[in-house]
């Protein structure tokens, strides 16, 4: 938020310690700005930046007055007014972008924001986020509009609602559980990854049921602070369902779903607006009536009615549209994710998914260059399970290595196969056997001198390594969900680390698989 009136010239590059090397750097338009130093990988936490807050009274009083106005936001909404927070460390400096390369989520809980990266970034690229939509406070009156991006922009629609629970931590919203998608026959490219998370492009537009109700125009404003208030203190169940969705919509535009399914016209003729109150289910109409009356009085009748809204946001601002047309909503901001519900806890489906882009996953691997060491790796490894298999083992193998310098050179290539045979147990998958060869290879590295620098976490499970496997572990071993059911370790979103799952679409085409007993899926 380098936007600001302040007169003072800033350095063209600001001393800042960081472990990714980022650059305060003056920018030719937006003031000081973040800038890498040298490429950063898409999905990586750049950083995390605590908050200072500031009571609403104290705000009113002082903040808004001095320079922190430029530089602050509503961290939480309340009926006294808003607690505002002033990011400390990079959280300030980052500049607004309508195609951000970093995303951010606010950790009410820990009074911190972290920011993650959702492109790789090239050296001396500036990074960006995303403010919202709409005009920016220091655009001209001929800079376009864009979309509003998330639904707690401060106010800048009319009679929007923030229904965000102040005991929530999560941005993200609601979504159905995914389907665990395998790689399809058609592809062009020769990886496909495996993930639940959906494809923005080609997502389906799911709906659900929700009640509202009509209000008088000169009374919108009114009846919003009603509903959201009632929505906090939690009079009102499912309201948390609605933060992706509009508050209003003409009523001559909304159609009406009986309880039977059959739609029912909106009266054309009223200049009314239609106002989202909750999602259909957790309180009867009856319920809700009795709740609304006393709380609208004369404000809007509570003569409720069921319609349909999306189940969350649109995955773009190019579908935006196909969204709206069901009811008005917003659009996810690129890195932002889709909270998964109806899902066993610790599952796949119980994280925020991030949508992925097939298309741009495709093109990735298109270049022989990026595919010929990945293709080396899995001959390796149906090498080693070959072998194993005319040794009187079960043909299943693994590959440790990582991605060649410069020079073509790696540090470490360890093989595994699978031992359960010979060792009479169980768990002597190759994926464990790999595992301790990596640390007993570790092991004697340590008892030799160190070259070089030492990174933090280098040495922390197969940090910065990759895996080639020639079939997936079973559920006991790592919870594989028998092919990519219901559970997938690499995306459970309370782990320390990440990784990335990526299938092989076609094994024929290697000529080691023919000799192996059973069936291969040749993962990365």
């Amino acid at each position: 938020m380098a936007h600001s009136d302040a007169a003072a010239a800033w350095k063209e590059v600001t001393p800042h310690l960081n472990s990714l090397g980022l650059r305060i750097c003056e920018t030719p338009t937006a003031g000081r700005g973040v800038v890498a130093s040298h490429s950063i990988a898409r999905d990586v936490v750049v950083e995390i930046s605590p908050v200072l807050l500031f009571a609403a009274d104290e705000y009113q009083a002082h903040g808004r007055h001095t320079q922190l106005d430029s530089y602050t936001f509503v961290w939480e909404k309340r009926a006294n007014g808003s607690t505002m927070a002033l990011a400390l460390g990079l959280g300030s400096l980052f500049n607004h972008s309508t195609h951000a390369n970093v995303s951010y989520q606010l950790n009410r809980a820990a009074q911190c924001i972290q920011f993650r990266t959702v492109r790789d970034i090239a050296a001396g690229e500036e990074l960006c986020i995303c403010y919202g939509a709409g005009k920016m406070w220091w655009e001209t009156d001929d800079t376009p509009n864009t979309p509003p991006a998330t639904e707690t922009d401060e106010c800048t629609l009319f009679g929007q609602m923030d229904l965000a629970d102040a005991d929530d931590t999560s941005s993200s919203d609601t979504l159905q559980s995914p389907t665990y998608v395998r790689a399809p026959v058609d592809t062009d490219a020769p990886l496909w990854r495996i993930t639940a998370s959906p494809d923005p492009h080609t997502m389906p537009l799911d709906t659900m049921l929700a009640w509202a109700l009509d209000a008088e125009p000169r009374n919108c404003a009114s009846v919003a602070r009603v509903l959201q208030a009632l929505t906090k203190d939690k009079v009102i169940q499912s309201g948390a369902q609605l933060r992706h969705l509009r508050t209003f919509r003409k009523a001559c535009e909304v159609t009406r779903v009986g309880s039977d399914e059959n739609k029912l016209p909106g009266n054309d003729k009223t200049d009314r607006l239609a106002v989202l109150v909750a999602a259909y289910g957790p309180q009867s109409r009856d319920e809700l009536v009795a709740l609304l009356a006393p709380a609208l009085g004369d404000l809007a009748v509570p003569e409720l009615y069921l319609v349909r809204v999306p189940v969350c946001a649109a995955p773009s601002r190019t579908r935006l549209a196909e969204w709206a047309s069901v009811w008005p909503c917003i659009f996810l901001p690129p890195g932002a994710g889709l909270a998964t519900g109806n899902a066993l806890p610790g599952s796949d489906a119980a994280r925020a998914a991030t949508l992925v882009d097939r298309a741009q996953d495709a093109a990735r691997w298109q270049s022989p260059c990026a595919t010929d060491w990945i293709r080396a790796g899995f001959a390796r490894c149906l090498k080693t399970a070959c072998a194993a298999q005319a040794a009187g083992e079960i043909g299943c193998a693994a590959f440790v290595t990582e991605a060649p310098d410069a020079q073509g050179q790696v540090a470490i290539a360890l093989d595994a196969n699978d031992t359960r045979t010979r060792d009479g147990h169980p768990l002597r998958h190759a994926v464990p056997n790999a595992v301790r060869a990596v640390a007993e290879w570790r092991a004697a590295r340590r008892t030799a001198p160190v070259e070089g620098v030492a990174a933090n976490g280098q040495d922390y499970l197969l940090t910065g390594l990759s895996l080639f496997l020639t079939h997936e572990p079973g559920r006991a071993a790592c919870l594989g969900g028998e092919d990519g059911g219901p559970y997938a370790i690499h995306e459970q979103s309370g782990l320390n680390h990440h990784y990335d799952v990526w299938r092989w679409v076609d094994p024929n085409a290697f000529p080691e698989a023919r000799g192996l007993a059973s069936a291969i899926a040749l993962d990365l």
